[in-house]
């Protein structure tokens, strides 16, 4: 069940605030820079863990290719980066496309109508 939520049901809530609740054009660079802290603090820890369990450990890496006993500690680490340069890749195809295309849900114009306390 942990395993659907992290891989289908957070991507899904994370698309869906993007189109629903952020407003457009306002995404930019820095921010695919600042959504790789945590990959690379999953990918850090992860690495550590592999070095300091046993080989035979059962879930000593979340996947094969992180498994620094199964490949190199080089290796893993190459493995590491390139999924963390997809992973900016990918922070950077959804800046572009916050910035090329308009939002699905309009913001509402001003009414210039303002909640008041009640007087008296």
């Amino acid at each position: 069940m942990a395993a659907l939520l992290l891989t289908v049901a957070t991507p899904l809530a994370a698309l869906l605030d993007w189109l629903l609740l952020t407003a457009p054009r306002t995404l930019r660079l820095r921010h695919a820079t600042v959504w790789l802290v945590h990959p690379l603090t999953y990918l850090g820890l992860t690495l550590v863990r592999t070095v300091l369990l046993p080989a035979d450990a059962p879930g000593r890496a979340p996947f094969p290719f992180l498994d620094a006993g199964r490949e190199d500690t080089l290796g893993a680490v190459g493995n590491s980066l390139l999924t963390a340069l997809a992973a900016y890749g990918l922070g950077v195809l959804l800046v572009t496309v916050d910035r090329l295309c308009p939002g699905v849900v309009r913001s509402r114009p001003k009414t210039g109508f303002r909640l008041r306390p009640p007087v008296g």
